[in-house]
């Protein structure tokens, strides 16, 4: 009978190295690193459905045209405080200031009047912002009979800022004597602003 040959140490070993050797050139021609892709190759077909998720993209960098669809931001500033403050005669005085970056808004602003007079007079507040501004100067018939009295006065405006810009809402109580609070202004960022008559 012919004699079987034995397996020896060195054959093991050799037989092991191979492979290994085999196995990781394997794996190592298999992975792909991110090096390995040309910019602007991955596309859609390339991508697993859902694979891409929210906490897999950087905060503040998808845009409206990236999503295919509205992105909708909301800036808001406002007095929450319970103490109105007494307005200067014959001095514009800015009631809030809201810092927004570039886009195309629209913007609202409320504040709460409060007369100490005891006859009409007039009040003129703006709210501005890039190319749009609102006056309002109404009479106020506010504190005929006795003591004070209040009103909700609301604006709005839709302005576009080419960069970062800053919406203002002010007043002028001329020559009365008159408070104001609760003055808030809120931006709501839009994809365009379409007026109608």
């Amino acid at each position: 009978m012919p004699r079987r040959p034995s397996a020896t140490f060195a054959n093991v070993t050799s037989m092991l190295a191979l492979l290994v050797a085999v196995s990781g050139g394997a794996y190592a021609a298999n992975t792909v690193r991110s090096s390995d892709i040309k910019n602007g190759q991955v596309k859609t077909a390339d991508l697993a459905n859902n694979a891409v998720t929210g906490k897999k993209v950087k905060n503040g960098s998808l845009k409206r045209a990236d999503i295919g669809g509205p992105l909708t931001r909301a800036y808001v500033t406002r007095d929450t405080s319970a103490t109105f403050t007494n307005l200067p005669t014959s001095t514009s005085t800015t009631l809030r200031t809201l810092d927004l970056p570039g886009g195309s808004y629209v913007v609202t602003a409320k504040f709460l009047a409060n007369s100490n007079n005891a006859s009409k007079f007039s009040l003129a507040c703006t709210l501005t912002g890039s190319d749009q501004t609102e006056d309002f100067a109404d009479g106020l018939t506010l504190g005929d009979a006795a003591g004070d009295d209040r009103e909700i006065v609301s604006m709005l405006i839709t302005p576009t800022f080419a960069a970062a810009g800053q919406v203002t809402l002010s007043c002028d109580p001329g020559t009365a004597s008159m408070n104001v609070g609760k003055a808030a202004i809120t931006a709501v960022e839009v994809d365009q602003v379409i007026s109608q008559p």
